[in-house]
């Protein structure tokens, strides 16, 4: 498992004028261990998270939180892409969404 340069892990920032720290959560850590295993299995190469706490995402997202990550995927042949998203999705479980969102891996921690 590698990382893009830029990826924050985990900061800590002012809310309501207190300092909260925020770090990538443990279903997530728990999650990335798992997708680096399988992208290794299926494909022979380690995982290369894109983002964590970091990037510009939507008002209500789950990377703000630490419970979201994203993934290169031009690593990747298509038909790797495939085999991966179906297990990503079967290995993570229902509480997870596991997304192909055209240029990347999207998995977010989202009980129902």
């Amino acid at each position: 498992m590698t990382y893009k340069d830029g990826v924050i892990v985990s900061l800590t920032k002012v809310i309501n004028g207190n300092p909260v720290h925020l770090a990538a959560s443990g279903k997530i850590m728990d999650a990335l261990i798992v997708a680096d295993r399988i992208s290794k299995s299926v494909t022979g190469k380690g995982i290369v998270v894109t983002s964590l706490l970091d990037g510009v995402h939507s008002k209500n997202s789950l990377h703000y939180s630490g419970n979201a990550f994203d993934l290169r995927v031009w690593i990747y042949t298509h038909d790797q892409i495939q085999q991966l998203l179906k297990r990503f999705k079967t290995e993570l479980g229902n509480d997870f969404d596991c997304i192909f969102e055209g240029d990347h891996f999207h998995i977010e921690y989202d009980p129902k």
